[in-house]
């Protein structure tokens, strides 16, 4: 009996061995992703035949700088660069006027080299958002009105970068944006978009909000230092998913979509974001860690069964006909994982779908005992 109990506890350490080679080894992989992404995503820059497009003959070379304005109180709009190639915004096929900067000149040049650049995601986000709001579709149910924008709704965008999403939902009458992200060297050129599209500065506000410190986090339970409630209806993120950054986005995420619970019985809010296609993409490890954290995910699909979006200059109407968003989660684990597998290596995309961008809905699963509250007192993922 004795030989039998001990036998037992040598095998119960070695699987607590085992698990523990296998957080670390996890670990370093999620490390060494991140910097191969890192590495990628300089490149894409350069490369990339969208932000040629975007830019036509402006040049990527280095510029002078100037001390960015990192007061988010400030009314100043001082730009980065003192190069007037970038004193002119470009303006989306929805009229919103998005001023950018070089992403190769910056006190800090990976954050402006990520967010300082309008990209395919968060332009197809914003116009998916736009025609919902314009079909005026009639609200019988939870999926009908999931997107749709009205003066009551307050929205929060994560990792905001240009903000092209979040000053799209502000002109369409939401009550209030709150525009996020942790590099403050774009701040002054949100404050010179939000002016310059007649934004009032009191529906809108820029906050650092950092996936690294959980103290960051906009708790929806109690008000902010405005005396303003920090609970939003609709949490909007575009192009933020990165090898490496899987949990900490995830993590982010939940701690923003609260229960209802948390919430004194409210509707919880509702998360949609806009990833597009890569070759490292990090969208299986991604799904696995929200189901984990007690939530659900849907992608918007057309008729065919293909991800549904739209490219600049593409008829919206055609672009998202009969598109609806359709479970990711659900069924046996590993018909699950399949699909999984498939949407994150070997999408299929709709015609109009021409920057390859996959919309993403995400809620809190209802009945879980794993809130929001529980997750922010989690220190990694």
């Amino acid at each position: 009996m004795n030989a039998e109990r001990k036998t037992q506890t040598h095998f119960t350490r070695a699987i607590d061995t085992m698990n523990f080679i296998q957080f670390n080894l996890q670990r370093t992989s999620a490390s060494c992703r991140y910097l191969v992404g890192f590495h990628h995503h300089r490149r894409k820059i350069a490369t990339s035949s969208y932000v040629q497009r975007q830019f036509e003959s402006r040049s990527l070379s280095s510029a002078p700088v100037t001390s960015p304005d990192t007061s988010v109180g400030s009314r100043s709009n001082k730009d980065i660069t003192t190069d007037n190639k970038y004193s002119t915004p470009l303006i989306t096929d929805e009229g919103i006027k998005i001023f950018q900067a070089d992403p190769n000149t910056a006190s800090s040049g990976l954050g402006l080299t990520w967010g300082s650049v309008l990209w395919p995601s968060g332009s197809c986000l914003a116009k998916y958002l736009y025609w919902k709001q314009q079909q005026q579709r009639q609200r019988a149910n939870d999926d009908d009105d999931v997107g749709i924008i009205d003066n009551s709704t307050r929205i929060l965008e994560l990792g905001c970068g240009t903000g092209v999403v979040g000053l799209t939902c502000a002109k369409l009458g939401a009550r209030h944006v709150t525009l996020s992200d942790s590099a403050s060297e774009l701040w002054p050129i949100l404050r010179k978009s939000i002016e310059a599209n007649d934004i009032d500065t009191t529906s809108i506000n820029i906050y650092n909000l950092d996936w690294r410190d959980p103290s960051t986090f906009l708790n929806p339970s109690i008000t902010n230092s405005h005396h303003q409630s920090n609970r939003y209806d609709l949490v909007v993120a575009a192009d933020v998913l990165y090898a490496g950054m899987d949990g900490l986005f995830a993590r982010t995420l939940a701690s923003h979509l609260p229960s209802s619970d948390e919430i004194d019985g409210q509707k919880p809010p509702v998360a949609i974001i806009a990833c597009p296609f890569r070759t490292d993409s990090p969208l299986f490890n991604f799904f696995g860690i929200v189901k984990r954290l007690g939530l659900e995910l849907d992608r918007l699909e057309d008729g065919n069964g293909s991800a549904a979006g739209a490219a600049p200059g593409t008829n919206l109407c055609e672009a998202f006909y009969e598109s609806s968003f359709v479970p990711l989660c659900g069924g046996g684990e590993g018909e699950e994982k399949i699909r999984w597998q498939h949407v994150a290596a070997d999408p299929k995309f709709s015609p109009l779908n021409h920057d390859r961008v996959q919309i993403f809905r995400v809620r809190r699963i209802s009945g879980r005992s794993a809130d929001a509250r529980a997750i922010r007192r989690v220190g990694r993922i």
